[in-house]
């Protein structure tokens, strides 16, 4: 492994859900800065992307990550730091295309949590030619993503052919004007969130009375009206 010293280090994060606790992005931004800070390397952004899968959606097509692998941000960093491997990529296809663009533009990837809970993995990707087994702890690694995620496509497939003919959530976000709560027997179910309801019935007559949607958005921004997004991560903020 070369010198990875004085880097400038790019943090990702990625939820697939953004009511996802246990993968929280707080503790993903926690865990990538404290290993970056540890290594004595100079933070330059964070990309985060949330409500994004990692099995549908490659690293580049990604909303936040996407433009920092593209001219001109990719030369502003040295160094991209996951949490883990599965906030990377979740398909062998993905982690080659990730690791190949690495190579050409001279990069380092570093899992914070290696394989199977283990120490960081750094994957120093700027030599000509790549350590034959780094590229085979990462087909290995890129295999074990790939096959649990269609392990859990398979749950929640399963699980949600079941709870939908019931009142009890699936899963995911719900929509804007509804929060989680507990289901009074097992498990969860959606309730109205009267407050983002009224905020829809409001909306809605301004529009009948003729006001612009431009108008109606700077009306609820200057009032601190959240955005569904910021509405959830409230939600999830004061639980």
């Amino acid at each position: 492994m070369g010198n990875v010293s004085g880097l400038r280090a790019l943090l990702a994060v990625r939820l697939s859900n953004l009511t996802d606790e246990t993968t929280s992005p707080d503790r993903q931004r926690a865990v990538t800065l404290e290993h970056a800070k540890r290594q004595t390397w100079e933070v330059i952004g964070t990309a985060e992307d949330l409500d994004v899968s990692a099995s549908t959606v490659p690293p580049f097509d990604r909303p936040q990550l996407g433009p920092w692998l593209r001219e001109p941000q990719c030369h502003d960093w040295d160094a991209l730091v996951f949490w883990r491997a599965d906030r990377a990529v979740r398909s062998m296809t993905d982690m080659f295309a990730l690791t190949r663009w690495a190579q050409e533009h001279r990069k380092v990837i570093v899992f914070v949590s290696g394989p199977f809970g283990g120490d960081p993995l750094t994957l120093d990707l700027r030599q000509d030619r790549a350590d034959p087994h780094v590229n085979l702890i990462l087909a290995i690694i890129a295999f074990a993503a790939e096959v649990e995620s269609q392990a859990i496509k398979e749950r929640v497939n399963g699980a949600r052919a079941f709870l939908l003919p019931t009142d009890r959530w699936v899963g995911g976000a719900p929509g804007y004007g509804y929060v989680i709560a507990a289901h009074p027997v097992r498990g969860k179910t959606i309730v109205r969130d009267e407050h983002a309801a009224e905020v829809i019935r409001e909306i809605a007559q301004r529009l009948c009375d003729g006001e612009t949607p431009t108008a109606i958005v700077q009306r609820l921004n200057t009032r601190g009206e959240l955005t569904y997004r910021d509405r959830i991560r409230a939600w999830r903020a004061g639980r």
